[in-house]
C-alpha cells in the first residue's frame, strides 16, 4: 500500500516527509508475476478506501540500444542498434520518439532498428522507446545535429532610429524556414527577410550597445553574429 500526502498546505512546511513519501516503488520477481499496487487514504472511516488500484506485470529484460552517432543529422535516417535477440525483435509491438507512435516508419532487422528520415525534423535530442510484448521497455536518447546555416554578417553599425541588416549568402530552404530571430536575450516580435538579407527595423532596440543576432531556422542549427546600435 501507498500512502500520498497531498495537502498543498504542507508542502512547505514538511518537505522532508513529502521526499519520504514520494518514491519509486521497487517491484520484486520472476518475469511473468503480476503485481498489485493500491493507493489507499488513510485515517478514520476510511479503511481499505481505493484511490487507485492497477497491476503490473514483470517482463523479460530487454536488450541494451545504442544510438546512431555517425548518421545522425537532420534528413537522414539513424539506425538503432542493439545485440540481437531474435525473440525480443519478433515481440516489438511499436516504436515512439518523444512518446509519439512512429508506426510504419521504422525497419526491424537483425541487430537493427533503423527509422525514417522524416521522424527527425530539428536537431535536438529524441526519446526513442521500444516496447515488445513480454518485455520490459528499451529506451535510448537519440540526438540529431541541425544541417549547417549560411553565415550570417552585420552590414554594420547602426543607430537607434535606423533599420539594421544582417547579411547572408542567399539560401532559400533556410530562409524560408527561420522560425525566430533573437537580440541578446529579447525574442524579436517583427522582422523582415528577402533575398540574402534579414531587417530590423529601426525603434525595435531601446538601448544603444553591441548585441548578439542569433537566427532559428527549423532543421538548422543557429546561426548569429554581431551587431551594434548607437544613439
Amino acid at each position: 500500500d501507498m500512502y500520498n500526502w497531498i495537502a498543498a498546505r504542507w508542502w512547505t512546511s514538511r518537505a522532508g516527509d513529502l521526499t519520504t513519501i514520494n518514491h519509486t516503488i521497487a517491484l520484486t520477481g520472476s518475469v511473468g508475476d503480476t503485481k498489485t499496487i493500491k493507493a489507499i487514504v488513510i485515517g478514520k472511516g476510511r479503511t481499505n478506501s481505493n484511490v487507485a488500484t492497477f497491476t503490473y506485470t514483470i517482463g523479460s529484460a530487454s536488450p541494451s540500444l545504442t544510438a546512431d552517432t555517425s548518421n545522425n543529422t537532420v534528413g537522414q535516417a539513424v539506425d538503432i542498434a542493439f545485440t540481437d535477440n531474435a525473440t525480443w525483435r519478433s515481440a516489438i509491438t511499436g516504436v515512439t520518439v518523444n512518446g509519439n507512435s512512429i508506426a510504419g516508419q521504422y525497419t526491424v532487422t537483425a541487430g537493427n532498428i533503423n527509422i525514417a528520415s522524416g521522424v527527425f525534423t530539428n536537431y535536438g535530442d529524441y526519446t526513442i522507446v521500444v516496447t515488445a510484448a513480454d518485455y520490459t521497455n528499451a529506451s535510448v536518447v537519440q540526438h540529431m545535429n541541425g544541417l549547417t546555416p549560411p553565415t550570417i554578417s552585420s552590414y554594420g553599425p547602426k543607430t537607434l532610429a535606423q533599420n539594421a541588416y544582417i547579411n547572408f549568402t542567399d539560401n532559400y530552404a533556410w530562409r524560408s524556414h527561420i522560425t525566430g530571430i533573437t537580440v541578446g536575450s529579447e525574442e524579436l516580435g517583427s522582422f523582415g527577410v528577402g533575398y540574402g538579407q534579414i531587417t530590423i527595423e529601426g525603434g525595435t532596440m531601446d538601448t544603444a550597445g553591441t548585441y548578439t543576432v542569433t537566427v532559428y531556422s527549423t532543421g538548422y542549427e543557429p546561426t548569429s553574429c554581431q551587431q551594434t546600435w548607437t544613439n
